[in-house]
């Protein structure tokens, strides 16, 4: 009865879907996770617990400026950034936690 409900299933999903869908399905046993995992190269320069700190301290000091979180991160990682990377880090941050409040 379940391989017939599962061929069922499959010949009801359009011949270009299934091939996600068992790609998907192959990433969850195989990682147990669907979820974007992190690629080979060049590891980040700001790690992901003080990206998260730099952008607690932005949206709580919305006037703190560039240099300040600049001195702030530099203090925690003991390693320097510009300011590039500050403005990139926060944008992004806030830009995922836009996507996610108007896709909800």
């Amino acid at each position: 009865p379940k391989s017939a409900l599962m061929t069922s299933v499959w010949e009801r999903i359009p011949e270009y879907f299934a091939g996600t869908i068992k790609s998907i399905i192959r990433k969850w046993k195989e990682y147990g996770t669907t979820a974007n995992l992190p690629r080979g190269g060049r590891p980040p320069k700001l790690k992901s617990r003080t990206r998260r700190k730099l952008i607690r301290e932005a949206t709580r000091r919305p006037m703190v400026t560039l240099e300040e979180l600049q001195r702030s991160t530099a203090e925690v990682e003991n390693l320097s950034i510009g300011q590039l990377l500050v403005v990139y880090s926060t944008n992004l941050a806030f830009m995922e936690e836009w996507q996610e409040e108007s896709h909800c």
